[in-house]
C-alpha cells in the first residue's frame, strides 16, 4: 500500500512538473517579426524597420497617406499597443484623439503608447530579410528574454498639428496631393505651349526669309529680261534703212 502510494505521488509529480513546462513553453512564445511585419502591410504600410525587447515589437513604417510612424506591438497577444506620427504628410490632420479609443483606426489616428528612439535602439534588430521572407509565424524566447522590462511613454500630441474629424482628414490630405499634381501638369501644359509658340515664331520667320528671298529672286529676274529688250533696241539702230 505504501509503495502504491508513493508510485501515485511520484506519477503526480511528474505530471506537475510536465504541465509547468508547458506552461513556461507557452509563455515562451511570441509573434515572429514576420507575423507582425505582415500585420502592418495587411493594413497598407511599408515597413521600414523592425526591432524587439522580449515580446514586444517597434516598427517604423510609412502609410499608404505619407505620414512616417511608429507602432509599438505586443507579440505575445498579437495586438498594437500605440501608433505615433513621427513625421507628418503635407496637409495631414491628425484624427481627433480619443474617438477611436486604443484601437488602431488608421495613419492619422495617434493612439497608446510610444518607445523612445534612444531606447528602442539598443533592442534586438532584424534585416529585411528576416521579417520579409521567413514564412514563420512564432518565436520561442527564453525566460530571460520573457521577463525583459520594456519602458514605453504615452503619446504626445503635437500642438501645431490639427485636429478633425477622420473623413475630414483623410479628404483633405488627397486634396493637397492632387493640387499638387495638378500643378505640375500645369507647369507641364505651359511649357509645351511656350514651345509651340517658340515653335511657332521659328516657321513664320522661315516663311518670311523664304518669301523676301522669292522677291528678290523675282526682281532680278525682271531686270535681267529688261536688259535683253534693250539690247534688241540698239539692234534697230544699226539697221541701214
Amino acid at each position: 500500500m505504501r509503495l502504491h502510494f508513493l508510485g501515485t505521488a511520484a506519477l503526480c509529480a511528474v505530471v506537475a512538473m510536465t504541465t509547468a513546462n508547458c506552461s513556461k513553453q507557452a509563455e515562451a512564445k511570441t509573434w515572429s517579426p514576420h507575423k507582425v511585419a505582415d500585420l502592418l502591410q495587411s493594413k497598407h504600410f511599408k515597413v521600414d524597420d523592425v526591432r524587439r525587447k522580449g515580446t514586444t515589437y517597434v516598427v517604423v513604417a510609412d502609410g499608404p497617406k505619407g505620414n512616417k510612424v511608429q507602432f509599438v506591438v505586443d507579440g505575445k497577444a498579437g495586438k498594437v499597443l500605440g501608433m505615433d506620427v513621427i513625421k507628418w504628410a503635407p496637409g495631414a490632420k491628425r484624427v481627433k484623439r480619443g474617438s477611436h479609443g486604443t484601437d488602431f483606426f488608421d495613419e492619422f489616428y495617434e493612439f497608446g503608447v510610444t518607445v523612445p528612439v534612444a531606447v528602442y535602439e539598443t533592442w534586438t534588430e532584424y534585416t529585411q530579410t528576416q521579417w520579409s521572407s521567413s514564412s514563420e509565424e512564432y518565436i520561442e524566447l527564453t525566460s530571460e528574454e520573457t521577463s525583459e522590462e520594456v519602458t514605453t511613454e504615452e503619446v504626445a500630441y503635437e500642438e501645431n498639428v490639427q485636429e478633425v474629424t477622420e473623413d475630414t482628414a483623410e479628404e483633405e490630405t488627397v486634396e493637397t496631393s492632387e493640387s499638387s499634381s495638378s500643378g505640375e501638369n500645369t507647369s507641364g501644359e505651359d511649357s509645351a505651349t511656350e514651345e509651340e509658340s517658340s515653335s511657332s515664331g521659328e516657321s513664320s520667320s522661315d516663311e518670311t526669309e523664304s518669301h523676301d528671298s522669292a522677291g528678290s529672286d523675282d526682281s532680278s529676274s525682271s531686270g535681267g529680261e529688261s536688259s535683253g529688250g534693250g539690247e534688241s533696241s540698239g539692234g534697230g539702230d544699226d539697221d541701214p534703212h
